[in-house]
């Protein structure tokens, strides 16, 4: 995998500083509603629900959050539930975590 397929995050900032964006579009025509995810990075894990009309998960990671995770490449992932509790996990997102400068 290259390195510029990475996100780049460093500890100790926020994800969504600058107007900067993480979002993962849901490339369906399924119909989502009642549908469920949730997305795992380290210690961090976030839900989400209500994403049937936009089809796109925005990941948005404090400044207290980002300091947790290590120094180094990680993978996150979305695990999707669907109405009927059918579940799978999405291809991993590679994340390249820098040290916190100050």
């Amino acid at each position: 995998m290259q390195e510029n397929n990475y996100v780049v995050l460093r500890q100790g900032d926020d994800s969504d500083f600058f107007g900067r964006e993480i979002i993962v579009h849901l490339d369906t025509d399924k119909n989502m509603t009642g549908w469920t995810a949730e997305f795992k990075l380290g210690n961090i894990t976030k839900n989400f629900a209500n994403f049937e009309t936009t089809k796109q998960l925005e990941i948005v990671l404090s400044k207290t959050e980002t300091e947790s995770l290590p120094a180094g490449k990680l993978f996150g992932y979305i695990k999707i539930t669907d109405g009927n509790g059918k579940v799978g996990t999405l291809e991993a997102i590679p994340f390249n975590i820098f040290a916190k400068v100050i």
